[in-house]
């Protein structure tokens, strides 16, 4: 019977050992040279958001950013949500594009209007009009939520703890009081139930429109 040498088998076991540690496709290294460590491509560092801010919020392409992530995201700020803009929108182009349901002249304040929201907005935004204007958004649902998280069913102190030196609080008549965060001559103010420590509307909008009612009487315009 045929025997194999004992140095072939030998050599035959040093070369599959060889092939086995060897990757697909690599060359091997020369002798005496100390293989090439692999190259790691260092990882990016993470990009970090700015807080962002209720009010303005700047200009050029980060208003623009700005202005997209309300509209999709349902953020409220003293300048308004998605479509409905303070100072800008008009009663007649909102109507036209059907954005707008329910609108009255008010009996008490002559050249103001009331309306609703229509579509995702639907019972949930409620709006006032001087003359043409959009001056004053208001609504009670708790899920409407501004940059910092400020919505209807907290607290004053909440809110306080979110917006720190930027807001403060105000007192209107009897005992009523709110939590202000103006934005030049607009504010977002959180309206505290009389009857518990609670919120209970959230209001964007021109100052003197906003807080009309809450320091003059249900007939202050």
């Amino acid at each position: 019977m045929y025997r194999p040498a004992r140095h072939h088998v030998a050599g035959l076991g040093i070369l599959l050992a060889g092939l086995l540690v060897v990757p697909v496709g690599a060359a091997p290294a020369a002798a005496g040279t100390p293989a090439a460590r692999p190259v790691v491509a260092a990882a990016a560092p993470p990009a970090v958001a700015s807080a962002p801010r209720d009010g303005a919020g700047g200009s050029g392409a980060a208003a623009l950013v700005r202005a997209g992530r309300q509209a999709t995201r349902g953020i409220l700020t003293a300048d308004g949500i998605g479509p409905y803009r303070i100072g800008v929108s008009t009663r007649s182009g909102l109507l036209a594009a059907g954005l707008l349901t329910g609108v009255a002249e008010e009996q008490i304040c002559n050249g103001f209007y009331s309306a609703e929201a229509t579509g995702r907005y639907a019972g949930r935004l409620f709006f006032r009009f001087q003359g043409e204007r959009l001056v004053l958004i208001s609504t009670t649902d708790p899920t409407i939520r501004t940059w910092a998280g400020g919505r209807v069913g907290l607290t004053l102190a909440e809110l306080e703890q979110r917006y720190g030196p930027r807001g403060a609080v105000e007192y209107g008549k009897w005992t009523l009081r709110a939590y202000v965060v103006p934005s030049g001559d607009r504010i977002l103010a959180f309206f505290e139930d009389p009857y518990t420590p609670y919120v209970y509307r959230l209001a964007s909008g021109e100052r003197d429109r906003v807080l009309a009612s809450f320091v003059g009487g249900d007939d202050q315009c």
